[in-house]
């Protein structure tokens, strides 16, 4: 009991997660999947009660932000702050296609998205020639909107849908960085930087799954990693390795208790952790 109540400290929703059924807009929906359970936020997929598939989407994903404490440490505003983030990020692109489309807010920390089918990068899927301009060209409209989308480095982020599209999720980190009137050229400094390591990510994942295909400029722009992307790893490649001690001290001590229910991720997962 002590180790369970210890490691619910370790999930943004406790070890139980998502309710297993939920109501939208007056619809009734049933747990279907966990897809990941870690400190900043819980998501899963719901399918819709049978009796009432006529009258809603077949398939949901709620995603809800940390809505409980650290050890004491007050963490619900952050849940609430990240929440609100997210769905004005989505409200913002929400008019380009292969994005999530909101269904409807769920409590103070949450809501509810459309599913998209399909598998991500990490499946390694077969892919189109085309795929990685069609992800460029969908990179390009939201960059149109001022939105610099930062997570691009996550292979689990890039969806190929039952169409062979790309499809991205996940923008909880985006920012939407309009030209300051008090310091436009520092606005438009960091937007521009922030966008070309979308791009710069983009050609790292094509290098991988389609070399052959790479251009010349996108080899280029691939060889010239951003300097503040150097430096980003210089403090998170030390903190990667000290936060993976505390976790493998943890786990054989059985204070942490994966979560089964979710796919594994970087916080919860032994075999990443453990090595």
């Amino acid at each position: 009991m002590k180790a369970e109540a210890f490691s619910n400290n370790f999930y943004a929703a406790g070890l139980n997660g998502l309710p297993e059924r939920i109501t939208v807009k007056g619809k009734d929906f049933q747990l279907w999947q966990v897809l990941k359970n870690d400190f900043f936020a819980v998501t899963g997929i719901y399918l819709i009660d049978p009796q009432q598939a006529n009258s809603a989407p077949p398939k949901v994903v709620l995603k809800m932000a940390r809505c409980r404490s650290f050890f004491g440490l007050p963490l619900k505003w952050l849940g609430k702050l990240m929440c609100r983030h997210e769905m004005r990020m989505l409200a913002l692109v929400k008019e380009i296609p292969n994005v999530p489309q909101i269904y409807s807010p769920y409590g103070k920390y949450g809501f509810v998205y459309n599913y998209i089918p399909g598998n991500t990068l990490d499946d390694r899927p077969c892919l189109d020639p085309a795929f990685f301009d069609e992800l460029r060209d969908l990179l390009k409209k939201i960059h149109q909107r001022n939105i610099a989308y930062i997570d691009m480095n996550k292979r689990g982020n890039i969806i190929v849908g039952e169409d062979g599209k790309p499809r991205l999720i996940d923008f909880q980190i985006s920012r939407h960085i309009k030209t300051s009137p008090i310091l436009p050229a520092l606005s438009h400094y960091i937007r521009k930087h922030l966008q070309h390591a979308d791009i710069y990510h983009l050609c790292k994942h094509k290098r991988k799954f389609q070399p052959h295909l790479l251009t010349s400029d996108e080899l280029a722009t691939y060889k010239n990693r951003p300097g503040w992307i150097k430096a980003h790893r210089l403090i998170a490649n030390p903190y990667r390795t000290i936060r993976r001690s505390i976790l493998r001290f943890l786990h054989k001590k059985c204070f942490l208790i994966p979560d089964k229910n979710a796919n594994p991720t970087p916080e919860t997962d032994p075999d990443r952790y453990l090595k």
